[in-house]
């Protein structure tokens, strides 16, 4: 199943936030902000629990900050999911949104908090669910003979080491994802995915990358805003795909496999 992710499960808590007292200036906040490194500093009230109302941001690690409002347009609800999330951020001046429960400022959500495991977590599962979703779509198109000409002399032989221990795979299970792309581009089954030319059906190959750096840790997802678009612009691929295969007529016990597995 598709694991759901939501803006406040990345984002920063609001009780372990780095916070500027309402009474310093901008001299201040920016002692706070060199020393953490950080490009934002919220700032709390002097009432009681410490209402986030305004913040401290500097475009330039040079420059001295400014203070601005926390306005609606600066919030999501923490059970905005995360690709909404990653869009609005993208769509923003600004390369970070707060989190809120209610109009209460509960986190702190940017552009770097994307780089931890549990949004690599969800990235890779997306790519994985669709990488099974395309292998029950290439079986049921082609037959399993067809497929297994497919497969290479290393994945043959893991098969029929396989088969010698009583294992049944499908011949799906030897191909990489790149293969069984070049699959559908090859026996022409885009056409029955509703895409209008090969050509077409080839910009998914950016999806391979996707799933290829979430599933190296040591890679990060994410390093500036240009990255972040591509990653995004991979992910409604992953999106548009699942959904275009699970509108092609497979039979329903095609996705329950896949649910179950």
């Amino acid at each position: 199943m598709y694991l759901p992710l939501y803006a406040q499960m990345l984002a920063v808590p609001r009780d372990v936030i780095t916070m500027a007292s309402a009474s310093g200036d901008a001299v201040a906040a920016q002692m706070i902000m060199d020393s953490h490194d950080f490009d934002v500093l919220p700032v709390a009230t002097d009432r009681p629990g410490g209402l986030i109302a305004s913040y401290w941001y500097r475009r330039e690690r040079s420059g001295l900050p400014q203070c601005f409002p926390v306005l609606a347009e600066d919030m999501l609800p923490g059970q905005t999911p995360i690709e909404v999330a990653l869009d609005v951020i993208l769509r923003s001046d600004k390369p970070f949104v707060f989190i809120r429960d209610r109009l209460r400022v509960t986190g702190l959500l940017g552009l770097s908090d994307f780089n931890g495991n549990a949004f690599r977590v969800y990235v890779f599962s997306q790519v994985v669910m669709l990488e099974m979703l395309l292998s029950r779509f290439v079986e049921h198109k082609l037959g399993n003979d067809v497929v297994e000409q497919q497969i290479s002399q290393p994945g043959r032989e893991q098969l029929q080491k396989d088969k010698d221990q009583g294992l049944n795979y499908s011949p799906c299970h030897y191909l990489y994802f790149k293969d069984l792309l070049n699959l559908c581009g090859e026996r022409r089954l885009y056409t029955d995915l509703g895409y209008p030319s090969k050509s077409q059906f080839e910009k998914l190959n950016s999806v391979n990358l996707l799933r290829n750096s979430a599933a190296h840790s040591t890679k990060t997802l994410i390093r500036n805003r240009s990255e972040a678009e591509k990653l995004l612009e991979r992910l409604r691929k992953v999106d548009d795909l699942s959904f275009r295969i699970r509108g092609s007529g497979l039979p329903d016990h095609c996705f329950l496999q896949v649910n179950q597995g």
